[in-house]
């Protein structure tokens, strides 16, 4: 649709100064929406099953795919396959002819309309290709420049009158109907579609946007508006160029983005997902200059590539079994939680939370009441100096390690104080003790700077020290139903010992933004559920990955950014910040500490997990 060779020589030049220290990080995708390639069909040419310049595509309820070949002058067809079936038009102005062809789109029926750019109109064919009408706007009307069409469920043609800014909608026999748009509100608008509520998506290439209307014309949002990079990467995704857009009907969105010739993943309320198809990694399977877009009747998307003179068959797979965000709590007045540092869930499904902000635990009720408080700062029974880790063991027994002090305190379930150990006798804390876990026999075990994990029983004797060396440091620990270790270490990624120190696997890695499947930015959360499900929280990517015990990616949940169901550290330093730890009650709630608001976010597993 438009010259990029500037764009792509200035992009090459850029790539070939820059020191390789500073190459692009690879794409990334939220896990779950990993688009896979499927199959890629056609070449350079004027042959059968050839393009120059594939402009637009559609596909048709037989599941027929057709390809606007922009500079060929005519529209191919091709089977659901991929294979050359047939070909309609050739360049002129007569009926069934085109002169520089844009976009089609169908509608009701299996008919489509054609955007004949260079002659002002549009043209309606049927599923066979056989040509039904035309229709040329005049007067205040006519079009400059048409780019883009999407067709509404009622046969309503909106056309992107490119060289105007805006979108004019028409009868399905050419009658005006409105305009949309007007005012500033496009820019240059491209392509477009249609969501499941009659709403209407623009893809606006000059205001690096993607804008969405309701059925009267009325702005309902922007989508990938551009704007500076945050310093607390909330809004990680901002479209440069956005040319095309394409909506099935469970509400996945599609968008290409012209200049950075991928494919960007939205949903219906305009929240990032996923994005892929980038160009830089020189791979055959990625694009160069995509600019048609649409979804076929299995939830499939194809493109038209028109660098590459190529049509892509994509899979998109969906998430349906995120888990639900129900709400948050950060307790109220004296009580408010200031630096929450890691939680813990009774038998009785109490939150217990310890707050080095206040050198105390709040034990909250599982829908966010505040039920209790104890402690205060110092050395004594019952007090604490930078408590940073709890847990509660099969027998409702609760030990809290009190960091600064360097001791663990065990307390019953009715918070009163039992004893104190760690911090005396034959084996004491050395180091910064870091992570606290029981095991399903009611053993005690803390790690701490030095590579070194102890063992204590339940009255606070210790038992053994596990191997230094052998083990990492271990900021967050957890231990599963067959007593093996699961840490989080630095790199970030999760290890799994046997209970001697012997290493299992591992899972995930250092990643950047920490978008993919076993990536974390940030990891600071670990938990093994009764179920042996592995929850790992990461602040830098905002959201929590789901394993089994088999280290199989499960499921995500969360996001970065400042409202309710996501998280982030932005409201406060990082000095000042709490962690983000994570805890399973083991019956399909899961609770997160959002450092960046002080407060704990509850969040509803899917069933089967």
């Amino acid at each position: 649709m438009r010259n990029k060779v500037p764009f792509l020589l200035v992009l090459l030049a850029l790539l070939v100064a820059a020191p390789a220290a500073q190459a692009w990080p690879e794409p990334f995708g939220y896990p779950g929406f990993e688009a896979h390639h499927l199959g890629t069909f056609g070449s350079t040419g004027a042959g059968a099953g050839q393009f120059e310049h594939p402009a637009g595509v559609g596909v048709a309820p037989n599941g027929h795919v057709w390809v606007v070949d922009e500079q060929n002058n005519r529209i191919e067809e091709l089977g659901s396959s991929g294979e050359y079936l047939s070909q309609i038009g050739s360049k002129g102005s007569g009926a069934g002819q085109f002169f520089r062809p844009t976009a089609l789109a169908f509608g009701p029926g299996g008919r489509f309309w054609v955007v004949d750019a260079n002659n002002l109109r549009l043209q309606q064919f049927d599923e066979e290709g056989h040509f039904i009408r035309a229709f040329h706007p005049e007067g205040e009307h006519a079009l400059a420049d048409p780019e883009g069409v999407s067709v509404d469920s009622a046969g309503n043609v909106w056309v992107s009158d490119t060289g105007h800014s805006r979108v004019e909608e028409f009868s399905g026999t050419g009658e005006f109907l409105q305009v949309v748009g007007g005012g500033g509100a496009l820019g240059r608008p491209t392509g477009s579609a249609i969501d499941p509520e009659g709403g209407l998506w623009v893809a606006d290439w000059e205001k690096q946007r993607v804008t969405v209307f309701d059925a009267a014309g009325n702005l309902v949002r922007q989508v990938g508006a551009r704007k500076p990079y945050p310093e607390d990467h909330v809004d990680r995704w901002n479209l440069a160029h956005p040319d095309a857009v394409a909506i099935d009907p469970d509400g996945t969105v599609l968008v290409i983005d012209g200049s950075l010739d991928h494919v960007a993943e939205f949903n219906l309320d305009g929240e990032y997902l996923s994005q892929f198809g980038f160009y830089w990694n020189g791979s055959s399977l990625e694009f160069v200059v995509p600019e048609g877009i649409a979804f076929d009747g299995k939830g499939d998307a194809w493109f038209s590539d028109a660098g590459h003179n190529q049509v892509e068959h994509w899979s998109v797979p969906r998430i349906n079994y995120l888990a639900t965000y129900d709400g948050s709590f950060s307790g109220k007045g004296e009580a408010k939680l200031q630096q929450p540092t890691d939680l813990a869930i009774g038998l009785d499904g109490k939150v217990w939370v310890t707050d080095r902000g206040t050198d105390r635990v709040e034990i909250f009720g599982p829908r966010g009441r505040l039920v209790a408080q104890f402690g205060s700062k110092g050395s004594g029974p019952g007090q604490f100096l930078d408590p940073t880790a709890i847990t509660i063991d099969r027998h409702g027994n609760v030990y809290v390690l009190d960091a600064g002090n360097h001791r663990i305190e065990k307390f019953n379930w009715k918070h009163e104080f039992r004893f104190a150990f760690g911090n005396n006798g034959e084996r004491p804390l050395a180091g910064e003790p870091w992570s606290l876990a029981t095991d399903a026999k009611g053993a005690v075990y803390v790690s701490d700077e030095h590579h070194v994990i102890k063992k204590f029983s339940g009255d606070g004797h210790f038992v053994r020290r596990l191997w230094k060396y052998k083990f990492p440091e271990l900021a967050r620990m957890d231990i599963d139903s067959l007593g093996h270790i699961w840490g989080l270490v630095p790199g970030p990624l999760i290890q799994r010992f046997t209970s001697t120190g012997v290493r299992m696997g591992e899972v995930g890695r250092q990643g950047w933004p920490g978008y993919g499947v076993g990536e974390f930015t940030g990891a600071e959360g670990l938990d093994v559920d009764a179920n042996d499900y592995v929850f790992i929280s990461a602040v830098g990517s905002g959201r929590v990955q789901v394993f089994n015990e088999e280290r199989e990616f499960v499921t995500w949940f969360g996001k970065p950014g400042l409202g309710p169901g996501e998280f982030s550290r932005a409201k406060v330093p990082y000095w000042e910040a709490g962690s983000m730890s994570i805890e399973s009650d083991g019956k399909g709630d899961v609770y997160v500490i959002d450092p960046g608001f002080a407060r704990i976010e509850r969040w509803t597993l899917p069933s089967g997990i």
